[in-house]
């Protein structure tokens, strides 16, 4: 039995992701992996990871042993398949079986891994995130326990790549090339989406796109996501259309009253389908471009918004509003409900509606 919202869609167009993929292979010029973890932020890791696939992309990114093996079940075996998390040695023989590698994050781990005949090694040091990962200190640690030519990979991750400026980008470059160093036969990745506009010094061997696949910028605009169209669209149908008078409020607790005459509408998506309760009487959508306010509180199933001027034709039951369908308009929104794309798109509801486009 389904559990499928019939007044909500996502429109995923297949076509863009793997053009935006291609788009950035072509910029960086270096191995390009796809990081899907999170159901591909919301949007359908079979789906997407069948079409890079297709498409030329190899390497695939995710968090968790789970959505490893779904991927591991529809990709063919040429797909290398990585899990971020951390792993407990009962994991092992599971991760061996379905040839899936984990990204190496502490000493114990690698222990672990080099007990059970572990042939794979990818290590993640810290260079300024804190979280998840080797100590840069610990370079001779490890190699205590393994030598440097049987690590395949060195990874890292960039803490403030949204700040093309600051001046975290160039220390953690700074130590991560002091790191590998150690490792001289190994590959290199440090950039995952928005460190790709840091330039080449960045990309080394590999670079691990997330949220860029789908044209969805996670702060200002660049030069390079200006290149990768927005892949997705979101939209809600307007179930009920009526007026409110002067005086009336709208929704739990009253937090919106009309100060003149509104016509108002009712479309069928609210919290339970990733429509944050900070939107309330704070943001918009569109209703064939035109902004249409949110006003009272965000339900569990609904939201209201104003569309008060909108032409009878267009605002009326039955149309759909947009909530998702430009890069710009989607941060700025996200910014402004104290929130960011990627925590918008991983918390949509499971009663969304996917529609794939190829």
């Amino acid at each position: 039995m389904t559990n499928l919202n019939p007044f909500l869609k996502l429109e995923i167009d297949l076509g863009k992701i793997v053009a935006n993929y291609k788009t950035l292979h072509q910029i960086t010029g270096t191995e390009t992996s796809a990081v899907i973890k999170a159901d591909a932020y919301g949007v359908g890791a079979i789906p997407v990871a069948q079409a890079l696939f297709q498409a030329g992309c190899r390497k695939f990114y995710v968090a968790t042993i789970d959505e490893a093996i779904e991927l591991r079940e529809v990709l063919p075996p040429e797909a290398i398949i990585y899990v971020f998390n951390c792993f407990i040695e009962e994991h092992l023989p599971l991760l061996f079986e379905k040839n899936i590698i984990p990204v190496l994050t502490s000493l114990d781990q690698i222990k672990l891994y080099k007990k059970h005949g572990g042939t794979h090694y990818v290590l993640h040091f810290d260079t300024g995130m804190k979280r998840l990962s080797l100590p840069a200190e610990s370079v001779a640690d490890v190699l205590k326990i393994i030598p440097a030519d049987r690590v395949d990979w060195v990874m890292s991750h960039l803490a403030s790549a949204d700040d093309l400026e600051g001046p975290q980008n160039k220390q953690q470059l700074t130590l991560f090339k002091s790191i590998i160093q150690h490792f001289p036969r190994s590959k290199y990745s440090l950039v995952a989406s928005k460190g790709t506009n840091l330039g080449a010094e960045y990309f080394f061997d590999q670079t691990r796109p997330g949220i860029y696949l789908y044209g969805i910028t996670p702060s200002t605009e660049t030069e390079i996501s200006k290149k990768l169209p927005m892949a997705l669209r979101m939209r809600a149908q307007i179930l009920e259309v009526k007026s409110l008078k002067k005086g009336e409020s709208v929704g739990y607790n009253a937090t919106y009253t009309a100060v003149n005459p509104r016509r108002i509408a009712s479309i069928g998506a609210g919290y339970a389908d990733g429509i944050p309760v900070s939107y309330s009487n704070r943001n918009h959508f569109w209703l064939h471009n035109h902004p249409v306010p949110i006003i009272g509180r965000v339900s569990m199933d609904l939201t209201v918004i104003d569309i008060t001027g909108i032409p009878e034709s267009i605002g009326r039951v039955g149309e759909w509003v947009d909530l998702i369908h430009d890069p710009m308009s989607f941060y700025e929104m996200s910014k402004a409900a104290g929130s960011s794309p990627h925590e918008m798109l991983t918390r949509l509801g499971r009663r969304c509606n996917r529609v794939y486009k190829q």
